[in-house]
């Protein structure tokens, strides 16, 4: 069953249920906050729970979260949502059997939702807002879509210009996520909200 399909089908459910019209699925789409509904869930450097886990959740932390990616089936839903764990700083996926809210409606990299900007050629997308981090993939040359931007480590792009904005980006070649500094990315009309 598709995600809108899906989401269809338990909104006319529950408006049986209550004896209201069907009508669309409540959905959330886009940013919003959501919440970790089983402790020890981890936020991970792609879409399955093999690959390594950045931070383990608690029960109940909240985390910003932005768009769905298709991955690994855990607990009966293969949706995965790029989240920002507030407490230590990283980004990356959780299953959302996971989460207290499983609408995210927006698909990460469709261009309706967010801003679509270019990885300057040797753009790698880092695990933190620093270069020393673990390198998730390299985004060179890609197109990204950009979400928001926190205060990190400053950096040198290749033009000599210093800066210390880092975005999480989402590679619509590659289907990663990461941290990427400002200064390595180019044509971004605006720089996004913070995280």
């Amino acid at each position: 069953m598709s995600r809108t399909s899906r989401l269809g089908f338990v909104a006319a459910a529950a408006a049986l249920l209550l004896g209201l019209s069907a009508g669309p699925a409540a959905a959330q789409n886009g940013w919003f906050y959501n919440h970790v509904d089983i402790a020890g869930a981890g936020v991970h450097t792609c879409a399955q729970a093999t690959c390594p886990a950045l931070t383990v959740n608690g029960l109940g932390e909240q985390v910003s979260d932005f768009c769905w990616h298709v991955g690994q089936s855990l607990g009966g839903t293969v949706y995965w949502d790029l989240v920002y764990d507030w407490n230590t700083k990283f980004a990356g996926w959780t299953n959302e059997h996971w989460l207290t809210d499983e609408s995210q409606a927006a698909r990460c990299g469709d261009p309706n939702h967010y801003q679509m900007a270019t990885a300057d050629e040797g753009a790698g997308m880092h695990t933190c807002t620093k270069p020393i981090c673990a390198v998730v993939g390299m985004a060179a040359t890609h197109r990204v879509q950009v979400y928001c931007n926190i205060d990190g480590e400053r950096m040198t792009n290749p033009n000599g210009e210093l800066n210390s904005d880092w975005l999480l980006v989402y590679d619509t070649e590659t289907g990663l996520a990461g941290w990427t500094n400002r200064g390595w990315v180019s044509y971004l009309p605006l720089l996004p909200g913070p995280c």
